[in-house]
This record gives C-alpha cells, structure tokens and sequence, in this order.
C-alpha cells in the first residue's frame, strides 16, 4: 500500500512539472465515426486536452463533401471539394474548391445558381488549361459548343437565345457613348504590343448603337479605322459617315482582266482588251447585279473592233456597243435589265 501511494505521489509531481513547461502543440491520433446527413468523418487528428487546433476529414458518400478544417482557438478556415449538387454549404465563407472526376474540369456546384457562387453555370466548366463550354475537349483557350439548329435572321438573337451559339456582353450602365469590346492583343519579336479592338458604343437615341474597329497606332494610342453609326452607315477612314459608304483615303480596284476578247466578264472592274483581231466582249446576265459596273478599255494600236454585247438586254440602247479606236474605253453599269454608258 505504502509503495502504490509513492507511485501516485510521483506521478503526481512529474504530471504538475510538465504542465509547467512550455510545449509545442502535440497531436493524439483518434479513429472515430461521425455519422450526420449521410457524412461520415474519420481519421481525426486532434489535441482534445488543449482544444486550440485540429484537422477534419471527411470521408463521405456522393451526397456530402471532402474539406479540411482548420481551427485555431475561434478561427476557422476549410478547404476541399464540394460534390455536385450539394448546395448546404456556404462557398464564400468555407472557401471550397469544387473539384469532380479525375480533378481535370471544374464541375457545375449546383443545379441552380445559388448565392456566393462565383460562376453562375446550367453546364460543366472544364479547365485543363482551356475552358471549354459544352465542350469536355476544347481545342483553343475558350470553346463553346452548342447542337443549335437555329436558322439565322435579324430577330434570331432575340427569339433563339436558348439554342443558338453565342456570347452576350451587358453594360448596364445608363449613359451615352459607353460600350462593349473585345481586344485581341498580340507582341512582335521586337515586344511591341500590338491590339485589335471592336465594339459597340452606345448611341444617343433610339435602340441601334454604333459599331466600330480599331488599331493600336503606338504604345498608348489608338486610332478607328471602321465604324457603321447607329443609321447603318458605313465609313472607313472617318467617324461621321455621312453616306451608305463613305470612304475617306483612297481606294482600289485590284480585279484587272486582261484578255484578247471573246470572253463573258465575270468579278472583274477593269477589262484590259489586247485583241489582235476582231473580237466581242460579252457582258453578264444583269438581274441580280444592280449597280455592276465595268470599264473596259481597247489598248491594241490596231483598227479591229471591240464589240461589246450582254447576255441579255440592250447596250446604250442598242444590241452592241463598238469600240474601234485606239485607245478607246467605256464604263457601263447596269439597271438589272439592260446595260447604260456612265
């Protein structure tokens, strides 16, 4: 008896010793099952005695969730995966990553968008170093997929929004002259950044914004190059066009057919006529070509003709059109029924 109260006693001494002593947090390994809501946690590493620190895993079913909780006195913070449609944790305050698969895409949280989430999504988001939108194996850094039949005309953007492929960017300001863009910026062997920019710019009235394209001109200026203003008018050079095109530079017709004659013209302005001999230039079927026009211009110093003829309609009036100096040329245009001399 006298020696198991000599134990007791020591014990007693060393175990107030040790609590004296500063210590590094130690670890006391436990296995115990925690069963709630179809969760089970396992594998608990904790410091009971302390109860300032300790790490949570869980291992769970398809209905719950794997994180790691860390907690240091009042302090909490977690982190892990949330399986899909497990909507009853809160993804802000917890910090999940939400992770599916073999880790290689990030799948949809939930089967609605749900407050705190940072990507609102009815589909997967895939990341493997691309995005893909509908597509589990996009080929560029963003892809989007989409099966739509949708046949297009002017209101399709309105009507077909659920299956047409697309991508819409909402200012929500209310303000004049402020827009939507989209840059494309690139660098050349000599690190200059070079930037393409496109937009819409928000007009004074009405529904219709203006449309313009642009380049970078240097490191921190820009310049428009094209713009379709809120009536539809088109200009390349300026940024009040006042006409269906307006043009202001200069401008070329590359499209130079140089012939011998007795051809059909087809997609070419100018018609260079070399003939050696008599020889006929026909024009082409007028309907659905109003306002064509061509010039075609005799440059053999000869006296054989050129004689110019449609393929259906009257020439300035008459069947044929002849020329038969040197040098000699016309330019006709056509009505979409005959052809007339400009």
């Amino acid at each position: 008896m006298l020696r198991l109260l000599k134990t007791i006693l020591l014990l007693l001494i060393v175990s107030m010793g040790y609590a004296q002593t500063p210590r590094a947090i130690s670890f006391t390994p436990q296995n115990f099952y925690y069963r709630e809501k179809g969760r089970i946690e396992d594998s608990v590493l904790r410091t009971p005695n302390l109860g300032l620190w300790y790490v949570l895993y869980n291992n769970v079913d398809s209905s719950g969730s794997i994180w790691h909780d860390t907690r240091v006195g009042k302090f909490i913070g977690k982190w892990g995966t949330v399986t899909r449609y497990f909507a009853s944790e809160d993804y802000v305050s917890t910090n999940f990553a939400p992770i599916t698969g073999s880790g290689n895409y990030i799948q949809n949280q939930v089967s609605s968008p749900q407050s705190g989430s940072g990507i609102y999504t009815a589909g997967a988001i895939y990341a493997l170093g691309r995005v893909g939108i509908g597509s589990a194996s996009p080929s560029y850094k963003l892809g989007i997929r989409d099966t739509s039949t949708s046949v297009y005309t002017s209101t399709s953007i309105v009507n077909n929004r659920p299956a047409a492929i697309g991508v819409n960017m909402f200012n929500a300001s209310m303000a004049n002259g402020v827009g939507n863009w989209y840059v494309f910026s690139s660098q050349n062997s000599a690190n200059n950044s070079q930037q393409i920019f496109m937009g819409s710019v928000t007009s004074t009235t009405g529904n219709t914004p203006v449309f313009v394209l642009g380049q970078s001109t240097g490191p921190n200026s820009y310049a428009e190059r094209l713009r379709i203003d809120s009536a539809g008018n088109f200009g390349l050079g300026t940024t009040t066009p006042n006409s269906s095109v307006t043009v202001n530079g200069t401008y070329s017709h590359p499209t130079i057919l140089t012939t011998n004659g007795g051809v059909t013209i087809g997609d070419h302005f100018y018609v260079k006529v070399t003939n050696t001999a008599n020889t006929t230039i026909t024009l082409p079927l007028a309907t659905n070509i109003v306002g064509r026009e061509y010039t075609i211009v005799k440059t053999s110093n000869n006296a054989f003709t050129v004689t110019i003829q449609g393929t259906s309609g009257m020439v300035a009036g008459a069947s044929t059109y002849v020329l038969s100096t040197y040098p000699a040329s016309v330019t006709v245009w056509t009505d979409g029924t005959d052809w007339w001399i400009k």
